[in-house]
């Protein structure tokens, strides 16, 4: 086992040494989907990420990202676009032994929806959602990561819905303190 870790530490050049009180501060440009009215809506935007180490693998972390979607006409409304966001609390933990640091991350907070109406009018729709997410960052000095995140969005009013909101995109990071 030992022999393994060396392995994997010379491979990726190097122990990533993160540290409690370490503040990450990541840009997330975004592909997302969103689920409306049995459909589909593809489209994109970005998220921000701001994490605060409490040990050296736990962090609390507020998040929000902002995507715009084509939403074609049906049955449910006529065609627009359909602008979708998310602001929350939760904790990211990862497992940070080498350049190849990958997390899985979960905060609870507010999803909103606007979408276009008949005759010209909106539907707006604000409530409790939880977000769950994984992802993968590579150290490219003690400073800089960039790295890959896939987040998956619910309202706490329907979790049976999916897929209600997915996120993924790259992802930069830069690190201070610690």
């Amino acid at each position: 086992m030992r022999s393994a870790l060396g392995v994997l530490v010379i491979a990726f050049g190097g122990v990533a040494l993160a540290d409690e009180k370490e503040v990450i501060v990541a840009v997330e440009p975004a592909f997302a989907l969103m689920h409306v009215n049995s459909s589909t809506a593809w489209g994109g935007g970005a998220g921000l990420d701001l994490s605060y180490g409490v040990t050296d693998a736990v962090a609390i972390r507020a998040t929000g990202a902002f995507t715009g979607h084509s939403l074609e006409a049906t049955t449910g409304g006529p065609a627009g676009t359909l602008l979708a966001w998310h602001a929350g609390l939760g904790l990211t933990y990862t497992i940070d032994i080498v350049r190849v640091v990958p997390y899985i991350d979960f905060a609870v907070g507010v999803m909103g929806t606007e979408r276009p109406a008949p005759a010209g009018a909106t539907v707006t729709n604000n409530q409790l959602g939880v977000e769950i997410g994984v992802g993968v960052d590579y150290l490219i000095s003690r400073r800089w990561a960039v790295g890959v995140v896939v987040r998956y969005h619910a309202f706490l009013t329907a979790l049976s819905d999916i897929p209600v909101y997915f996120y993924a995109g790259p992802r930069i990071a830069m690190h201070f303190g610690g």
